[in-house]
């Protein structure tokens, strides 16, 4: 029985995944939602496999070094002879750099597309990675942490973005998110089994060398698998980097963990003089950051009408005890 083919399906089985964030093409990738226009966007069904495996397995890097790090801090407090804030320091760096520079490469991601963070992004992961294996004081290991965070946070978000970006919402999209959440979880359990495994029969460079090997295979991997339309996806280069927004917010969360970490330690308690002027810093910088988001950037990366949602800050306030909760547990029970 003759059928009646229409002449766009015929074009858009010709198209290539480098339309696919085309917004002037009249049928991109984007408008179809079935499973087999996902492959056209890779070489082959195995390219698609190890590219979505490698960002997964970079997103498992993030719990890996923030949910691993707490079991390997007793044989590191023992091996530098650390004291004071110094332990506190080790375990807090990596956490605080994600949160200080999330935000700034999302708008990065924003400017210049997802995959040349996320390939920058692992590629510094690696190099701090390996530095922090070979730590000889644990001043180079905090530096090496703080550098390492940064990496974590510039290839943690674009990696989500790059899955967003050629998958589109049906079945396939579910299934590749559920793997990419999946591996973060994992990637906790990892960590934790890693640094105890390390501590107890091998030496805790190991759980440095371990991430290393990880953060190479995912960057080898998604660089060898990459499809071409990801090299113009998400591109906005007028949008403002918002630099006084990132600085004041910056400065605000580490002043503040100074003030918090320094706190125990400090010879006169709250009177120390520079413990006083850490206070006065960061409630300044604070309120600075405030009032750039509010009113100050055309642009804020963290823009104050999101808590014009009712349910939003309840949300924020849940987020806050839980994940504090959940860190303090991790924490006190590995002492």
């Amino acid at each position: 029985m003759a059928t009646d083919v229409d002449p766009m399906d015929d074009a858009k089985s010709d198209l290539s995944g480098e339309t696919l964030c085309n917004p002037e093409h009249p049928q991109s990738f984007l408008d179809d939602h079935s499973d087999k226009t996902q492959l056209r966007r890779f070489k082959s069904t195995r390219s698609e496999v190890i590219f979505v495996v490698s960002v997964s397995v970079s997103t498992s890097l993030c719990g890996y070094t923030l949910m691993g790090f707490p079991a390997l801090l007793p044989t590191l407090v023992d091996a530098f002879r650390l004291e004071g804030a110094s332990s506190t320091w080790l375990a807090i760096v990596v956490p605080l750099a994600l949160a200080t520079s999330l935000l700034p490469f999302r708008r990065l991601v924003e400017r210049i597309g997802p995959l040349p963070v996320f390939q920058c992004g692992l590629s510094w992961t690696l190099i701090w990675t390996l530095f922090a294996g070979v730590s000889s004081n644990h001043v180079m290991l905090i530096a090496c942490r703080a550098m390492q965070g940064l990496g974590v946070a510039a290839h943690f978000f674009s990696g989500a973005t790059l899955l967003s970006d050629l998958y589109s919402p049906g079945l396939r999209k579910d299934r590749v998110f559920l793997l990419h959440e999946l591996m973060e979880i994992l990637g906790s359990f990892l960590g934790i089994l890693v640094a105890g495994l390390s501590s107890q029969y091998l030496s805790w460079r190991w759980f440095f060398w371990v991430a290393a090997m990880f953060a190479l295979q995912a960057l080898v991997g998604s660089s060898l698998t990459a499809p071409e339309s990801l090299k113009t996806c998400s591109k906005s280069p007028k949008v403002p980097m918002d630099l006084l927004g990132c600085v004041t917010t910056a400065s605000a969360l580490i002043l503040t963990a100074c003030w918090v970490v320094e706190f125990p330690h400090a010879p006169q308690g709250w009177r120390t003089p520079y413990l006083l002027a850490t206070e006065v810093l960061s409630m300044a910088s604070l309120g600075f950051a405030i009032y750039v988001e509010g009113w100050v950037a055309e642009k804020p990366i963290l823009p104050l009408t999101i808590l014009e949602t009712r349910r939003v800050g309840p949300l924020l306030v849940g987020l806050f005890f839980g994940y504090g909760a959940m860190g303090l547990y991790v924490l006190y029970t590995v002492f």
